[in-house]
């Protein structure tokens, strides 16, 4: 009563997050259940003499056959084309560390953005179902509002930053969509349609 889930937790961290996109996705397209699923996961059978390597790496014969798993929040077919959307609550991860300052130890807050790991991930996913395939990146994160605060050195900092990595997303073909975005759009089916084209 007094403690939260493994799948409360899971929920309340991300996991709202990609069924309010399922949710709404399928809703907007008037999808069923076959045509759209949520949290697939992908992985790759290990071969024989690909295990020769990990022995050989490891020193070791007992090998457990860990398969590379790759998660697709959602992922969905509409008019011949598959669209993949990885989904996350925000693409800036706040992290405590502990700095030492003249002898002295503190506890300090600093940003590590993450839009770079989410972009090759889902160019990975996308490159694996060929030409058709559209990928997209749902962020809560506001990025207006984020490449707006701070010291005018941090907000030239953020901005660059967050140019480069919209830019390498766009050359990858994956679509970016942010808080502002989600919040202005008509339905879902537009936001998707408007990308399309």
């Amino acid at each position: 009563e007094k403690s939260l889930s493994n799948y409360e937790v899971r929920f309340i961290t991300g996991e709202w997050f990609e069924q309010y996109v399922y949710d709404e996705i399928k809703r907007s397209f008037e999808l069923d259940d076959t045509k759209i699923l949520m949290g697939v996961k992908l992985n790759k059978e290990i071969k024989d003499n690909e295990n020769t390597i990990v022995k050989r790496l490891l020193n070791t014969d007992e090998v457990l056959i860990a398969k590379p798993d790759n998660e697709m929040d959602v992922i969905f077919m509409y008019n011949g084309s598959i669209y993949i959307v990885e989904c996350k609550t925000s693409v800036i991860d706040l992290q405590d560390v502990e700095v030492e300052k003249g002898g002295v130890v503190q506890k300090k807050i600093i940003e590590r953005n993450i839009l770079g790991e989410t972009i090759y991930k889902s160019d990975s996913l996308r490159t694996k179902f060929g030409l058709f395939a559209k990928s997209f990146i749902f962020t809560m994160t506001d990025f207006t509002n984020y490449t707006s605060t701070g010291s005018v050195s941090e907000i030239n900092n953020k901005r660059r930053r967050m140019e480069e990595l919209i830019n390498r997303a766009t050359l990858s073909r994956i679509s970016i969509v942010d808080r502002n975005m989600l919040m202005n759009c008509e339905s879902f089916k537009q936001l998707f349609i408007s990308y399309a084209n």
